[in-house]
């Protein structure tokens, strides 16, 4: 980011003691300086950085266009490359090399260099509603006050694309939390879960993937044995998780990585998380399970759902698993549903405004947040439709329908379930979500 007041240190006009070079304007008027207090430098025919030809001095460097326009970009939008390899691709670099591809490099060769951010401030500048600039002597020291500089807004369709970007590498950090061996045993109640706004979504680089993926048969089978000692938690393998707490828990810490998150009240996270968890957890799981190309709920260890506790009824279990629990599924392998589409409606379903017993202030910011990501559908929808892009993106937004009635229903059986449920069987996240009484 560029700095609102920047600090240039340039030697004072009575303690120089080595003329600086010189330029003439064409007015006659000799300049010595440029903008930034550095002195004007005969240029040389190479850019500095890529020893391609110069076209003059840029950001205080003899440099090309292409080179320039490089370090503009980046700086503007605070673009942050990672290098493949030690961060030495320029290493050695001579007139006449192939120019290295890496991107993190070149903007450091630019910055060692000398190119200036300054520059770009002084041309952003033009583009600011005040221009006024401050200057002060200090102690021999020039202090330049620069205006806030507004940067150039960016196109619906950059800003479209910065968004599903977030998204996709949002969804890498949720999937590396469901996937890695992070694997308790007791889970909190919603409003623990949500009382803290830091998130544990970067438990999943933290501990690592869960080894032993997929499962063998054997260990599935142990896993589904009946628990040795009734009225006691029931022992798993170790790389066997609780699916059933851990896919909501998954959806709430996500939830908590959103900026709106951190602006609720803890109530407000509390009745919007009861009222989206589930939602998000079905139609997380049924796009698992289109990307699986399968029409089961299928589980990132290769489990597919197993035989339920003897103490449910069978039709309370038929009725859940090839019923409700399928509507997703196959709204989705019918419609085709893309990755892009998936991670713009889940992001809608989270900033759900219509949430009951949520306060007005975070109506109206959620209200905000959902608009944003509706609109990136929109233009997505479009983009990639032409003229049947209004339909579409209709149509992804009815899925949101088969959701909430999905949830209504998985609610409707919970009830039932639960009048059937040992006393000793406990599972706090879960009810919350089901509001069960």
């Amino acid at each position: 980011m560029l700095p609102d007041i920047d600090q240039i240190d340039s030697p004072s006009s009575s303690n120089s003691s080595t003329p600086s070079p010189t330029q003439v304007s064409p007015g006659g008027k000799t300049k010595t300086h440029r903008k930034s207090g550095k002195p004007y430098q005969f240029v040389p025919s190479a850019c500095q950085v890529c020893f391609g030809k110069a076209t003059g001095h840029h950001y205080d460097v003899a440099s090309c266009n292409g080179c320039k326009s490089f370090f503009r970009r980046v700086t503007i939008e605070k673009l942050v490359y990672k290098c493949g390899e030690k961060n030495n691709c320029y290493d050695g670099f001579k007139p006449g090399d192939s120019i290295p591809k890496c991107r993190a490099c070149r903007y450091k060769r630019c910055v060692n260099a000398g190119m200036n951010p300054l520059g770009i401030q002084s041309e952003l500048r033009k583009h600011s509603e005040s221009t006024s600039i401050e200057e002060t002597v200090i102690t021999g020291k020039e202090v330049v006050v620069l205006p806030k500089i507004t940067e150039p807004p960016k196109s619906i369709e950059a800003q479209v694309s910065d968004l599903i970007q977030h998204l996709m590498n949002l969804d890498l950090k949720t999937n590396s939390f469901r996937d890695c061996s992070y694997n308790p045993m007791v889970f909190p109640t919603l409003k623990e879960a949500v009382k803290d706004e830091t998130s544990i979504i970067g438990f999943g680089d933290r501990f690592g993937p869960m080894p032993g993926w997929p499962l063998s048969p054997e260990v599935i089978e142990q896993a589904r044995k009946p628990n040795p000692k009734p009225g006691s938690p029931k022992i798993l393998p170790a790389n066997v998780k609780r699916w059933l707490m851990y896919d909501l828990l998954t959806v709430v810490e996500m939830t908590k990585t959103f900026d709106f998150f951190r602006k609720l009240s803890e109530m407000d996270r509390y009745y919007l998380c009861r009222d989206t968890t589930l939602m998000v957890s079905n139609l997380t799981k049924a796009f698992f399970s289109v990307e699986n190309k399968t029409d089961r709920i299928i589980r990132a260890d290769g489990q597919t759902m197993g035989p339920p506790p003897a103490w449910i009824p069978k039709e309370l279990i038929d009725k859940l698993v090839i019923d409700i629990m399928k509507r997703a599924i196959s709204t989705l392998i019918r419609m085709k549903c893309t990755k892009i589409e998936f991670l713009l409606l889940r992001a809608i379903l989270l900033c759900n405004s219509a949430a009951p017993d949520i306060s007005n202030n975070a109506r109206t910011l959620l209200s905000a947040e959902r608009a944003k990501y509706t609109v990136a559908l929109l233009n997505y929808s479009m983009a990639n439709h032409g003229v049947e892009g209004p339909g579409r993106f209709a149509e992804i937004l009815n899925v949101i329908d088969v959701l909430e009635r999905q949830q209504k229903d998985q609610r409707d059986v919970n009830t039932y379930i639960f009048l059937y449920r040992p006393k000793h069987v406990k599972l706090p996240l879960l009810d919350d979500v089901m509001m069960t009484c």
